[in-house]
């Protein structure tokens, strides 16, 4: 999983410290084998700056921001990305948003063809802002999602709910027999009094 965020990271060129190595992680989670093979969720990586999820057919699917003790939608911190409303430019937040997503080895080509897309500037308290969400759709249901903004080329948010739009190969649970064989008791521990 950890090559995977480092492959992505670098493709997309965000704002991280690489590589991305165990000592760089603020949270780690790993999913079962069984839920692994029976859900494709392996499950997700924190750096200081962004959480990238494993979803949906073992793919890296979920890159978030993030950005200590703020609010993403709060107006002030929003501030700076202030503009006028005649300075909306809906298509340079859909190039942008397609040029993402081939970096992140998304089949653009496809998405594009097959679902309907809508690219919404953020309004905070009537304050247009240069963050735009721009989310492809089919049948009604979201398929690919990415907030950013164009004039810093900032990834906010980057999620992809069809694995089959993801070129790269998923990522394979290996010796999968041998761990499922495994017992479920609990853990030995080394605190006093506990098993």
């Amino acid at each position: 999983m950890l090559s995977e965020v480092n492959d992505y990271a670098t493709q997309l060129g965000l704002a991280e410290s690489l590589p991305i190595t165990t000592n760089s992680l603020k949270e780690l989670f790993v999913s079962s084998p069984f839920l692994a093979e029976r859900f494709g969720a392996l499950g997700s990586l924190y750096t200081t700056n962004f959480s990238y999820g494993f979803g949906k057919g073992k793919h890296l699917c979920y890159i978030t921001r993030i950005i200590k003790g703020m609010n993403p939608y709060d107006y002030d911190a929003n501030r700076p990305y202030a503009i006028d409303p005649s300075q909306v430019n809906t298509n340079e937040a859909y190039n942008m948003a397609t040029q993402f997503l081939a970096k992140a080895f998304v089949d653009v080509s496809r998405l594009s063809t097959s679902s309907i897309v809508t690219i919404q500037p953020w309004v905070i308290l009537h304050m247009t802002t240069s963050k735009y969400t721009v989310q492809w759709e089919r049948n009604g249901k979201p398929v690919v999602k990415v907030v950013l903004s164009p004039p810093k080329a900032e990834l906010w948010t980057l999620r992809v709910e069809d694995p089959d739009l993801i070129l790269r190969k998923p990522l394979e649970v290996t010796s999968l027999d041998y761990l499922l064989s495994q017992t479920n008791a609990p853990p030995a521990t080394n605190v006093p009094g506990q098993p």
